[in-house]
């Protein structure tokens, strides 16, 4: 199961390294990769020379000179091929933090640590999660993550239940305790949660530490989904599809695989496809169901891949 933070922003920061370790890395590897080809290309240079003498002097044939001269170009156009990808790097701003940028991530840090201890649950739970996933300028400490969720959860924080929930499914750094994690998703569903009510769904329909319970399944994904959880519009869609916990109906079905594929969900846009392009719950339109096929093969969707190659073959 997957985290999530308060907002886009914080979102974004724990999918991406710290743009600091990651504009070093990079200019690290140019560095060596620089230094590397200008040796390689002395190297070149003294065999090139070295033929041209063996040549002269008559000590040997001219294949040392035409080798050498290859190993020469070869290695030179290497080098300018790494220098140029440094230089765009650099102007692209991937090679040097300027150190206000650095000195102000440090005060926000400062003062998202003051406020936490003064009890705001906000900035405990976004705490918590930068010692989960090790955000600058904190290192990886699971320990200290679950103890700031764990405070936030204790307010009612309704992320930091989810998210705690989360770490003891995962056992991210606590033992892993499935009906723990199960608590406190109930408990931040209560609060209108989206993924805790999508989680509940998912665990009541695989009878993860639950009983099995397709209904209960179905209530939870359509209580998700009405808050526009695009997840739970894809599983709804498809409980609707099999008649799972619910009366088949494909038209419903349908109408929720086209809400979760507005939002960019790759499995709802392949079954939307499906659908529009066998006119299956809708008006049949081959145009529109390769539309969202192509759009779910973008991101790298299986299924439709697969479909398109059974698509193209005919």
């Amino acid at each position: 199961m997957s985290y999530i933070c308060l907002n886009n922003e914080e979102i974004h920061e724990l999918t991406n390294s710290d743009p600091n370790t990651r504009s070093n890395q990079k200019r690290m590897i140019n560095k060596i990769g620089i230094i590397i080809c200008i040796a390689w290309t002395i190297v070149a240079v003294h065999i090139c020379l070295f033929g041209i003498l063996a040549s002269v002097l008559e000590m040997a044939d001219k294949t040392a000179v035409i080798i050498g001269g290859i190993f020469m170009i070869s290695c030179v156009i290497v080098l300018c091929l790494a220098i140029r990808s440094f230089w765009k790097q650099s102007n692209d701003g991937w090679v040097t933090i300027p150190n206000d940028v650095l000195m102000k991530k440090l005060e926000e840090h400062n003062e998202m640590v003051r406020q936490a201890e003064q009890g705001d649950a906000d900035m405990q739970c976004q705490l918590g999660m930068k010692y989960l996933f090790g955000l600058f300028p904190v290192s990886q400490n699971h320990t200290e993550s679950v103890k700031w969720l764990r405070i936030a959860a204790e307010q009612e924080h309704a992320v930091a239940q989810y998210n705690l929930g989360v770490c003891h499914y995962n056992g991210d750094g606590i033992p892993e305790d499935k009906a723990e994690a199960i608590r406190l998703f109930r408990k931040a569903a209560e609060q209108a949660h989206p993924p805790a009510q999508y989680n509940l769904g998912v665990c009541y329909a695989n009878g993860d530490s639950v009983s099995q319970d397709y209904a209960e399944a179905v209530k939870r994904y359509q209580r998700a989904a009405e808050l526009d959880d695009a997840a739970a519009q894809h599983n709804l869609g498809v409980c609707y599809f099999t008649g799972e916990g619910i009366s088949q109906d494909f038209t419903e079905a349908v109408r929720w695989y086209r809400r979760a594929a507005a939002q960019g969900q790759p499995e709802a846009q392949c079954k939307l496809g499906a659908c529009c392009y066998n006119g299956k719950g809708t008006q049949k339109n081959e145009a529109e169901g390769i539309h969202w096929i192509i759009e779910a093969a973008k991101q790298g969707n299986i299924e439709a891949i697969d479909l398109l190659r059974e698509l193209d073959g005919r």
